[in-house]
């Protein structure tokens, strides 16, 4: 037992090293950035689901915003650049997020307006 649990934290440090290289110190300062980023998302989407109205967001921003997400994680895997790679990959997916929302929630209201 004692051995599974030395194995398993040398992978968490090998894994911890990996990601936030002990020469770069301050790497984590960028990741943690990225984060803050990310979590903006969660009450943009929220409330296109609470409201099922998504008429103040702008596509051809997401659009555009989708594009430069998909850039950094392009530029993080030809670098090799863990944080680059899976903050922006996670942004990614969420701008896409508000942008199938709003396609869904635009769809929908004028079906309604239709009838």
């Amino acid at each position: 037992m004692q051995s599974l649990y030395t194995g398993l934290c040398q992978a968490v440090d090998g894994l911890y090293g990996f990601i936030f290289p002990p020469d770069k110190p301050y790497e984590w300062v960028g990741f943690l950035a990225v984060m803050f980023n990310m979590v903006c998302y969660i009450p943009q989407i929220r409330r296109i689901r609470r409201t099922q109205s998504s008429k103040d967001i702008s596509f051809w921003m997401f659009s555009i915003w989708i594009m430069g997400s998909t850039t950094w994680v392009l530029y993080g895997i030809r670098e090799m650049r863990w944080p680059v790679m899976i903050t922006n990959g996670i942004n990614l997916v969420f701008r896409i997020w508000v942008l199938v929302y709003k396609y869904i929630v635009d769809r929908r209201s004028k079906n309604l307006s239709k009838s």
